[in-house]
């Protein structure tokens, strides 16, 4: 798929409506190496899996791409899990569009499925919007913004350390397809809409906080 092709496809898809499906006639392809316009980083493993755009307001645009086994649950659901560094470019394809709008949030633990993370409010929260997604940035990330908190350079969760202060995004997802979501030892069913299920990792309070 060409450039301009794809720029006239994003172009026309935020134009109407930045989730719908209806509106592309070909998927982007997988670039390993981030290229305009798709060129946003985290500086985190999920680079690996997701192309995105830095828009004039601070908001991020794109999609998270995933791989299929092979393998069919029950129910009639293609089992896929998220494309890795090690996973071939044309096997990669898109499962969700992104919306991440700026935001911070703090670290609290990861138990090998997405990391967990405080916020100091609900207000925090993006709405409109189902944004149940956070993750951070790194001082390798194309986002402008500054990190501060030296425990936020982290590019795998492991690496976190509780209590970090990260800037990163609020994300909503919107799923493009029908599979089941292979991650943190679970098959979590998708259907093609809003996704809060398979990445939801924020909380507003902890059991210190009383309530």
């Amino acid at each position: 798929m060409s450039m301009k092709r794809i720029c006239l496809h994003v172009a026309f898809i935020l134009m109407l409506n930045p989730f719908s499906g209806s509106a592309w006639s070909a998927e982007p392809d997988w670039q390993v190496d981030h290229v305009l316009p798709f060129s946003f980083l985290f500086g985190t493993h999920i680079d690996s899996h997701q192309q995105s755009q830095l828009l004039h307001n601070g908001d991020i645009y794109g999609f998270l791409y995933i791989t299929y086994t092979g393998e069919v649950t029950p129910e009639g659901y293609p089992v896929a899990r998220h494309c890795g560094d090690d996973t071939p470019a044309n096997a990669c394809v898109i499962g969700w569009f992104l919306n991440g709008k700026p935001g911070k949030a703090t670290f609290l633990y990861h138990n090998m499925d997405h990391p967990v993370w405080l916020v100091d409010s609900r207000n925090d929260i993006p709405q409109p919007g189902s944004h149940a997604f956070f993750h951070w940035i790194t001082d390798q990330s194309t986002d402008p913004r500054p990190v501060t908190d030296a425990r936020c350079n982290a590019a795998m969760p492991p690496e976190l350390e509780p209590g970090a202060v990260c800037p990163g995004y609020f994300i909503e997802l919107r799923a493009l397809k029908r599979f089941a979501f292979e991650h943190g030892g679970e098959r979590i069913l998708v259907d093609p809409g809003i996704d809060i299920s398979t990445h939801l990792n924020i909380v507003a309070s902890t059991s210190s906080d009383g309530g």
